[in-house]
């Protein structure tokens, strides 16, 4: 008896063992960096059972079967069918512009987002800045029931409460008054929708379609990689983007996230075709119906709706997509703007996860004299992440750095960066290795000093309600935290 208890602990561990040498071939030939490669290879070694099958659900890239590479020559492909890619390209009034950028001190950042960027930047743009779900939603309300062609709406989350059923109840109503209504979501970040909700919108004439869905025998399904865009677009000429997604809970309706800070922006202009072209992407790649024709981007052909009146704003759209390249189009336009910067860096996001080269920028910027300030949340929603996060703050103080932590009671979910007072990027990306490597995201590279002002306002009003946090502050911490922070530092490159 106690021979063949023996024999089968010795099976056990041979085969947990072998589990764990099998999962080392696939993480050395990827395409991961360094650091994150290592951390796999540690997971899987040293933590028996539990980390090969992490690594199995999450980080294998075999279980994609070409998930990222498929994605882009659809995209591709589906460019190449409307006619245009608008990759690289200078604003119409490039004269203006590049005197602009030579005044700023910014041409640096400017040129690296025109080369690296798959989006040209666009001039002639009214942009409004919009301070949370109470300022987004009656504007896009409003623009959504005014649509006479179109309703083209992109989201991670949408809920099945209250603002989601009434903004169900107004898409119905538009379909019904025949315009085309179009509702793309991520299948892990909306999964909470009920199939009776969902059905409720494809009877009402709301063309609805998922985007990754949450199905393991679907040839495209992932658990990871996911559509953390927040995007819509309203007959070609109206469109909006940034972190606020679709629920009560962004509304500070939701007891157990307390009132919701966010921030996104109204676009009209030129730079809403840009917008349009993600959406036809990423409908395209969901549903496979191709979007073809004069309709879907008005915005191109100078047609201004009546009573608009012309912009004059610079702006440019930046993706992120999944990938292990060195140069992605989100994290490069970052750090050159991290780079570029001569009197301020103001950086605002609820995940502060940052690679060495967007560490180096910082502290490099706080050491040459810039005002460089973090504004995240005292918490941040997901613990790991949390630790990992406060792991980072001691260098960037030591480093001359300012750190603000927003009120324990609510919820920031902002993210935004402000350079030198000309220099805006708004969007859906947080600072980590996720929003920059695997997920889908997209942000509003802005330049104009007006809307420059109205994102340094926003700044300050957050800052108001944030406690600083000065080096002192973590020297007392005691040494089992400092441990797990460690800890989760290490495990940061993974997620």
């Amino acid at each position: 008896m106690w021979s063949a208890m023996l024999t089968g602990w010795v099976v056990l561990d041979f085969a947990v063992v072998v589990l764990s040498i099998a999962c080392w071939p696939p993480i050395l030939l990827s395409r991961k960096q360094p650091v994150s490669m290592l951390a796999w290879l540690l997971g899987v070694t040293f933590i028996p059972v539990a980390g090969p099958l992490f690594f199995l659900v999450f980080g294998l890239e075999r279980r994609l079967p070409g998930l990222p590479r498929k994605k882009r020559l659809a995209d591709e492909k589906l460019r190449r069918q409307l006619g245009s890619t608008e990759a690289g390209g200078e604003p119409s009034d490039s004269r203006e512009a590049r005197q602009r950028e030579c005044e700023a001190g910014i041409e640096g950042a400017l040129r690296v987002a025109r080369r690296v960027a798959v989006h040209a930047p666009r001039s002639g743009n009214s942009i409004r800045l919009l301070d949370g779900g109470g300022e987004k939603f009656p504007a896009l309300l409003e623009d959504i029931q005014r649509a006479s062609d179109h309703i083209n709406l992109e989201y991670f989350i949408f809920r099945e409460d209250e603002f989601g059923r009434r903004l169900a109840g107004i898409l119905e109503e538009r379909a019904a008054a025949g315009v085309q209504v179009r509702l793309l979501l991520d299948g892990v970040g909306s999964r909470g929708l009920s199939r009776s909700f969902e059905w409720r919108l494809r009877d009402g004439g709301v063309r609805l379609e998922w985007f990754h869905p949450l199905n393991p025998f679907a040839r495209r399904w992932s658990i990871n990689i996911r559509n953390h865009r927040k995007l819509a677009v309203l007959d070609g000429r109206v469109g909006y983007l940034g972190g606020i997604n679709l629920g009560d809970e962004y509304l500070g309706r939701d007891p157990e996230v307390g009132q919701w800070h966010d921030l996104a922006v109204r676009v009209e202009g030129p730079v809403v075709a840009s917008l349009q072209r993600v959406f036809m992407e990423d409908w395209h790649f969901a549903s496979g119906e191709v979007l073809k024709g004069r309709r879907w981007l008005p915005a191109l052909e100078g047609e201004e709706p009546e009573g608009a009146a012309p912009g004059e704003v610079s702006a440019q759209l930046v993706n992120s997509f999944p990938s292990e390249d060195l140069v992605t189009e989100m994290h490069q336009v970052y750090f050159s703007m991290l780079a570029a910067a001569r009197r301020q860096a103001w950086l605002m996001t609820p995940y502060f996860v940052p690679d060495e080269a967007i560490q180096i920028a910082l502290a490099g910027r706080a050491l040459a004299g810039v005002d460089v300030r973090l504004v995240v949340p005292e918490r941040a929603p997901e613990r790991l992440m949390d630790f990992a996060s406060r792991s980072f703050y001691p260098q960037l103080l030591e480093a001359g750095a300012r750190l603000f932590c927003f009120r324990p009671d609510a919820t920031l979910h902002a993210k935004a960066l402000l350079i030198d007072g000309e220099l805006s990027l708004v969007g859906s990306a947080n600072l980590d290795n996720r929003s920059f490597r695997i997920n889908f995201e997209s942000g509003l590279l802005v330049h104009d000093p007006g809307f420059a002002g109205e994102l340094e306002g926003f700044f300050e009003r957050k800052m108001a309600l944030s406690s600083e946090r000065h080096l002192k502050d973590f020297a007392r911490r005691p040494w089992h935290r400092k441990t797990l922070e460690a800890l989760a530092r290490l495990a940061a490159p993974l997620f």
